[in-house]
């Protein structure tokens, strides 16, 4: 009996000693967790700062290609009008050579119509490094808030009719303006499901015309290009009137232009041109369907007999 009464005040006794020592462990091993988390976490801002160095370096890069090209139109601009004023002092003291004057005439004319060629082609060119620095600029901000990627083609379907009641709540005017600010803040998940939601419930609207080219341009975002082509498509047939027309002609034969189907962009292309004769996008649509290869439509045969 004394033997066991000693035995539990010694165990009574050692008790803390031993929750004392687990403690420790448990703090020691704590310890080891946090500073392992404390590496990943460096590696990780590590990692983070050497892709935005490098996006950095490709921006940099891209600036100065596009200031160097602004400055080769400059140069080719001045080397027209230097050649033109020179065309036209060689033809003053010979005015009465009537044959010389024809001669020169049209040599100054051809050069002129190849001069603005090699602009249009530079042009084309300085609208090429614009579009890959939206790309870069695109990727800074995916880099700091990667945006969920947007739903398939069949999401947007077609325009909705009387038909299709909204939800309780929903309002044409709130909808499109939030959908708009997660378009900006690059939220296009939700940005697609409002604009699907707006052209759904709303195709009466003002707004449905741009929202149906916004869907465009979110799968533009996303690099599917064959659905933005068909969204753009979609802006001319359903709201054939309305101020989005002509920008979202253009597009739709850009896109089928990213997703390599030349035959059908340059058809594309040409439709925009026939139907907007006047949009300032009509000699940059020229400059790419010349860039596949193909002849724009109305152009002029500038070559020699």
């Amino acid at each position: 009996m004394r033997r066991t009464s000693a035995f539990l005040i010694f165990t009574l006794a050692a008790l803390p000693s031993l929750v004392l020592a687990q403690k420790k462990e448990d703090f020691i091993s704590l310890q080891r967790d946090v500073a392992q988390l404390e590496d990943e976490v460096s590696q990780l801002k590590k990692s983070q700062d050497e892709k935005l160095d490098v996006l950095k370096r490709m921006l940099q890069e891209a600036l100065d290609a596009s200031n160097k090209n602004a400055a080769a139109i400059a140069g080719l601009q001045r080397s027209l009008s230097d050649t033109v004023n020179d065309q036209k002092k060689a033809l003053d003291p010979i005015s009465g050579q009537l044959v010389d004057v024809r001669t020169k005439a049209s040599q100054t004319s051809e050069d002129v119509g190849t001069l603005r060629e090699t602009v249009a082609d530079v042009q084309r060119r300085v609208n090429a490094l614009d579009s890959k620095l939206g790309d870069i600029l695109t990727q800074l901000h995916l880099l700091t808030q990667p945006p969920a990627p947007p739903p398939s083609a069949a999401a947007p379907g077609t325009a909705g009719t009387a038909a299709n009641a909204p939800p309780a709540g929903f309002s044409c005017t709130t909808g499109f303006e939030d959908a708009r600010r997660d378009f900006s803040g690059g939220r296009d998940e939700l940005a697609m499901q409002g604009f699907v939601d707006m052209v759904k419930y709303c195709p009466d609207d003002s707004n449905a015309p741009t929202a149906q080219y916004y869907i465009g341009m979110l799968f533009d975002r996303s690099g599917q290009y064959e659905d933005a082509a068909k969204a753009f498509d979609r802006v001319s047939e359903q709201f054939p009137k309305n101020p989005r027309t002509c920008e979202s002609l253009y597009r739709k034969g850009d896109e089928l232009r990213k997703a390599k189907h030349l035959t059908d962009a340059v058809a594309a292309l040409n439709e925009f041109i026939k139907t907007c004769p006047g949009d300032d996008r009509v000699p940059t649509a020229r400059s790419d369907i010349r860039a596949m290869g193909m002849t724009p439509t109305g152009a002029r045969n500038t070559k020699k007999k």
